[in-house]
């Protein structure tokens, strides 16, 4: 039994002895480590620019929106003083009408009184 523990000690220290050359082998080897902090400072770069391009892009879409809801606000504004105008026009339009035709009457009557009188030859009647 003491064999094949003694095995068994062997092959792990051997493959620590393995894995120690290893990792001396790949560590004063500068240039793959700088390519792979590069590589990882990139790719977060890019995911900062990202993130930061969609902020900026639901900012830009806030900022739309309360434009476009002040703006219908100002909108429903000026059209309540278009309707309101519109029926005031409407109302001075009836009385104007209106009075139009009250003096269409009167000046047909007068007129109708001084045509009588020129063909009758009379004197007006005066009350």
């Amino acid at each position: 039994m003491l064999s094949h523990l003694a095995i068994e000690f062997k092959l792990t220290l051997t493959a620590l002895i393995g894995f120690a050359a290893w990792l001396a082998d790949t560590s004063p080897d500068i240039k793959g480590w700088e390519e792979s902090t590069l590589k990882g400072l990139l790719i977060l770069a890019v995911i900062s620019i990202g993130k930061l391009f969609l902020d900026a892009q639901k900012n830009h879409k806030a900022e739309i929106q309360a434009t476009w809801e002040a703006h219908k606000k100002d909108v429903e504004i000026r059209e309540a003083k278009l309707h309101q105008c519109i029926g005031d026009n409407t109302k001075c339009l009836a009385e104007l009408t209106s009075l139009t035709k009250e003096q269409t009457e009167y000046f047909k009557a007068v007129t109708r009184n001084v045509v009588n009188e020129k063909l009758t030859g009379g004197k007006p009647l005066l009350p």
